[in-house]
């Protein structure tokens, strides 16, 4: 007899809905009949008139309140869909951000293609900005137009990358390997590149005002059209391969019109022959 109960339960359980109409329609049906039970032969068409006004108004009201609900619960589902997903898109950007400064070179190098592609590399979205990137391997790496405004890249392996029009601006590359880097016209105000490896870098109409690069090498790097007011050196080998003093004429490095700037040119070209320092992107020519 448990055993039957029990079973009995279950399937009330189951089917609960079905027995709570069942029960609530056989209640309807009981109370309509009591209630024509009241009114005499000639009053039961009004009964039932009003009756199946009656009807019709709980029926009107049920399906609104059904509608409400349907769309509360519509409402709630895409709020929690839309929650889920802000979730994954922050942990997606944790990752990335994390995976940037990766030592492994590969690891990075997708890492900034997923920025790029979802937008957080260029601009104020930008994920870099700011960031830790010290020790980062980012050999070859596309940074064209990045937002790496204040970011700490000490010590991080650029050789070869392209951060062409990028924003440097108060950037620490410290230590950094920028060897045959492209850095065209990229904005590098305030920047630190103390101990940087600049050799072959392309620095043309890059703004380096007020940049630090002592102990700087830019053996064989272009610098045609740098801004490089209020630059502080000290101790740098220049991109002829003489050391700076103050007594230097920039204007040979940076400007076509210079008298030994054609001269100037021809010496730095040896250097990177003689450095070895060439690439296919970055051909030595004027241009």
């Amino acid at each position: 007899m448990q055993k039957r109960w029990k079973k009995i339960r279950m399937i009330h359980k189951k089917y609960r809905l079905f027995y709570e109409l069942l029960g609530g329609a056989v209640l309807l049906s009981i109370g309509v009949a009591i209630g024509a039970g009241f009114f005499d032969r000639n009053n039961r068409n009004d009964y039932h008139m009003n009756l199946a006004t009656e009807a019709l108004g709980i029926v009107a009201t049920v399906f609104i309140i059904n509608r409400w609900y349907a769309h509360r619960d519509r409402e709630r589902a895409r709020m929690q869909e839309r929650k889920e997903t802000e979730i994954h898109t922050e942990e997606l950007k944790r990752r990335l951000v994390r995976e940037a400064r990766s030592g492994a070179n590969d690891v990075a190098i997708r890492a900034i293609e997923r920025l790029r592609e979802n937008g957080w590399l260029v601009g104020h979205k930008s994920l870099l900005k700011g960031e830790n990137l010290s020790d980062a391997n980012l050999h070859q790496a596309d940074l064209r137009y990045a937002n790496l405004r204040r970011a700490n890249m000490e010590y991080a392996r650029l050789q070869n990358s392209d951060m062409s029009n990028a924003s440097l601006r108060q950037v620490s590359l410290r230590g950094a390997n920028l060897r045959g880097s492209y850095i065209f016209s990229a904005r590098l105000h305030g920047a630190e590149l103390g101990f940087a490896n600049l050799q072959g870098a392309k620095l043309t109409g890059a703004n380096l005002r007020r940049a630090k690069v002592r102990h700087a090498d830019f053996r064989g790097a272009f610098l045609i059209g740098t801004n490089l007011c209020g630059v502080m050196w000290y101790r740098t080998i220049m991109p002829d391969g003489t050391q700076w003093s103050s007594a230097n004429d920039l204007g040979r490095f940076t400007d076509y019109g210079h008298p030994d700037f054609e001269t100037t040119y021809q010496t730095i070209l040896e250097v990177r022959k003689a450095f070895k320092i060439e690439d296919d992107r970055f051909p030595s020519t004027l241009a």
